[in-house]
């Protein structure tokens, strides 16, 4: 789907488990070349190829692949796009371990799928950490911009030029399934892309495209929402230590309880703890 002038979005759809349904967005920047910010999970080469079939274009176009975060549906199929079209991996300095040794990724994050959701590891060609400025062509200037929290060394990408945000997960989405690792880390995230100013579009990987109008209300719910887990979190860490019993009554408290048996949801909750 066309966002707008020379960014593309595109859906990939995969399942965590078979009663798990997920997806997530990448997007396509075109320029004299194309641009990736992320690469969806295992097989999402053949749907971005089709897309691209669509528009005239073709994977050997793609110049560059932006990661955001090492997450399998994030890098599950960059290793097989950077084989097919010969361009360059962009990642966060923080996850290189996870997207060069996903074995060591789901021997410390051992989710459900994960080798149905990656493909194989994948060797980053440019390290990139936080307030870098990447120029790409003329007019397309990445600017890097510290999105952690979600994950240890999460990143987001302004389009400079276009003041587009590439925000990828760092913006939980007010009734779907908020995952983090750490809670203080997600606010600062959340404060740090609230004051960006003159945001044409705010793209994340999950939820919806929100325009310059729309993106600081988003945040300032995200941020509500995160607070008042970590708000919960305290209240009853004052009456239990079982961290069990807290974490089903975060749960019962706030009405998440179709998030029960998510195991990355129990460690956001109870990653709250460890902020004192």
């Amino acid at each position: 789907m066309k966002i707008c002038d020379n960014v593309h979005q595109i859906r990939i759809n995969f399942n965590v488990k078979e009663d798990i349904k997920r997806y997530v967005y990448i997007y396509i920047i075109e320029g004299k070349k194309l641009y990736l910010v992320d690469s969806g999970v295992k097989g999402s080469e053949k749907i971005i190829e089709d897309y691209l079939f669509s528009i005239n274009k073709s994977i050997k176009d793609i110049k560059g692949i932006f990661l955001t975060h090492s997450h399998p549906d994030h890098i599950g199929s960059a290793a097989k796009l950077k084989g097919l079209s010969k361009s360059k991996i962009y990642a966060p300095y923080d996850e290189k371990e996870w997207i060069e040794d996903i074995d060591k990724q789901f021997k410390e994050r051992p989710i459900p799928n994960f080798y149905g959701l990656s493909d194989k590891s994948v060797k980053i060609d440019k390290y990139l950490k936080k307030k870098e400025i990447i120029k790409l062509e003329e007019d397309i200037h990445f600017k890097v911009v510290d999105a952690s929290g979600h994950s240890r060394g999460s990143l987001s990408y302004l389009w400079i030029e276009r003041n587009i945000l590439f925000t990828g997960d760092a913006v939980p989405v007010p009734g779907d399934i908020p995952i983090f690792t750490d809670f203080k880390r997600s606010i600062d995230t959340l404060e740090r892309l609230k004051s960006i100013d003159e945001i044409n579009f705010c793209l994340p990987e999950w939820d919806r495209v929100y325009n310059k109008n729309e993106y600081k209300g988003v945040i300032d719910s995200s941020i509500k929402l995160l607070n008042n887990i970590n708000d919960e979190v305290r209240c009853l860490k004052l009456k239990t230590n079982d961290k069990k019993e807290i974490f089903e009554n975060v749960c019962n408290n706030l009405n998440m309880n179709s998030f029960k048996s998510n195991p990355l949801f129990k460690k956001s909750v109870l990653s709250c703890l460890d902020k004192e």
